[in-house]
């Protein structure tokens, strides 16, 4: 759980560094679409591997498909648009903590941190292309940034609502009745 708050805070400065630029560099952006993209491929084959719920390994395999689209796209656009930045082809230390906390997560919990990595990292996403699409200097890159952003706020949703489901399995796996003991009353 520190990783994941660790690798979150990351994303979230990425966040901020990039909404905080009005014309958006190019470069910076495309980096951070490809590594945003990297993380939702890995997480989603970890997801299609361990997932405990039909709709987490649905959802993971639906993130593979759809993140390995949109980097291909991203790629095309970087070498005819001619962009200066070297896209990475590995994660940043941020994401590989994001990635070992969802390896390292036992099985009865996994859905639930898959479920709330996808919300948080979604969010970011959805922010930097927001504001690329927005703010951003490349044609190009910023017509893409406003093609993805729906499916990305789609993504998002249904990211919420997966945690919501895992938030109820686990709180009925608790017993979900929180009840004070008896005698115990609230003044």
């Amino acid at each position: 759980m520190r990783n994941t708050i660790i690798g979150l805070a990351s994303l979230a400065i990425a966040g901020v560094a990039l909404s905080g630029c009005s014309d958006q560099a190019a470069p910076e952006f495309a980096e951070s679409a490809a590594m945003s993209d990297l993380y939702e491929i890995e997480s989603g084959r970890i997801a299609v591997e361990r997932g405990q719920s039909e709709a987490i390994r649905s959802f993971g395999q639906k993130m593979i498909d759809a993140h390995s689209e949109t980097s291909g796209k991203l790629k095309q656009i970087v070498e005819s648009e001619d962009i200066e930045v070297d896209l990475p082809n590995n994660l940043d230390a941020s994401h590989r903590d994001m990635i070992e906390e969802l390896e390292e997560a036992e099985a009865a919990e996994f859905d639930e941190e898959y479920a709330e990595q996808q919300v948080d990292a979604h969010q970011a996403a959805a922010d930097i292309f927001e504001d690329y699409s927005e703010d951003g200097e490349d044609g190009a890159l910023k017509d893409f940034a406003g093609e993805t952003l729906p499916h990305i706020e789609e993504h998002l949703e249904e990211a919420k609502q997966l945690q919501d489901r895992a938030d109820e399995m686990e709180e009925s796996k608790e017993g979900g009745d929180q009840a004070p003991p008896a005698g115990d009353s609230m003044q």
